[in-house]
């Protein structure tokens, strides 16, 4: 039976997924010359796929035909008009859809993505958020230049989007990649809760946004959230029935200082982190 669940919520999730995309891509095409010409007083409404997206997917595909429920320990942060910086743990694969529903459904409904310059000609997540302006995407191999980029872009964006999320790159489940991320990370938090979760938020571009938006007068506030299964995910029909836990932090001043900006990331690592071990 969790078999047939799982791979019913694998077809219907493509479906949806590339719906979706084709929807976004040849709606924001539309929209595109229309905003370019009137400097962004003519608004895009198909901005508001990924939210319809992740909406669809969580009540249909997860709650529905998994049967995975949502569950928040601790306080949620309150809607607010103030620019948000939203974190997270990179999910498991499989779970993606879940850790960008909670951001939308908790914090912000419509975020700007941060996404590393290799998804820009991905049909799904690369190529429509480009073109419906609602990704800043930069070169993860080229710290200056990739920093250069965060600050262009949400020079671009400002005043029209109201947060941004930034998640750090996935890691799969092989040894390798687990090796080498544990050694990347061993001064942001002591351990790694298991496989699916070695990758923790670094400083930088956290610090960057928050001075870009600041040196245009934008008063802003981090949210982190830690998310995750109480149980290692292999294969999609080991979701079925399962609990998925999310915890909220919430910093109203980040640091401008790198030194402190930094101090104050190992100590979100270090609670992200205590989170996902008390799920197990």
């Amino acid at each position: 039976m969790k078999t047939i669940r799982a791979t019913l919520a694998l077809i219907v999730g493509l479906l949806i997924t590339g719906t979706c995309a084709i929807v976004m891509l040849g709606g924001s095409l539309v929209f595109l010359l229309p905003n370019l010409i009137t400097f962004g007083f003519i608004k895009n409404p198909f901005a508001f796929t990924p939210w319809l997206w992740n909406e669809t997917m969580y009540f249909v595909c997860y709650r529905c035909l998994l049967g995975v429920r949502v569950e928040v320990h601790g306080a949620i942060p309150e809607r607010q008009h103030i620019f948000s910086v939203i974190l997270s743990n990179h999910a498991t694969t499989f779970a993606m859809p879940l850790g960008f529903w909670i951001g939308t459904r908790f914090i912000h409904r419509r975020p700007i993505v941060y996404q590393k310059s290799e998804n820009l000609w991905d049909p799904v997540i690369g190529i429509p958020m480009w073109i419906g302006r609602m990704s800043i995407f930069f070169d993860r191999n080229d710290r200056p230049k990739a920093l250069r980029m965060i600050s262009r872009g949400l020079r671009r964006i400002a005043g029209h989007y109201g947060a941004v999320t930034i998640n750090p790159d996935g890691t799969r489940p092989t040894e390798e990649k687990i090796a080498v991320s544990r050694r990347a990370h061993r001064t942001h938090t002591d351990d790694c809760a298991w496989m699916q979760h070695t990758c923790m938020w670094r400083a930088g571009g956290t610090l960057t946004t928050v001075r870009a938006l600041r040196e245009q007068g934008i008063n802003t506030r981090v949210v982190v959230y830690a998310h995750g299964f109480a149980v290692p995910i292999v294969h999609i029909r080991d979701m079925v029935g399962q609990k998925y836990h999310v915890t909220f932090r919430e910093l109203i001043s980040f640091p401008l200082d790198e030194i402190d900006a930094q101090r104050v990331m190992r100590g979100l690592c270090r609670f992200a982190n205590i989170e996902l071990h008390a799920w197990r």
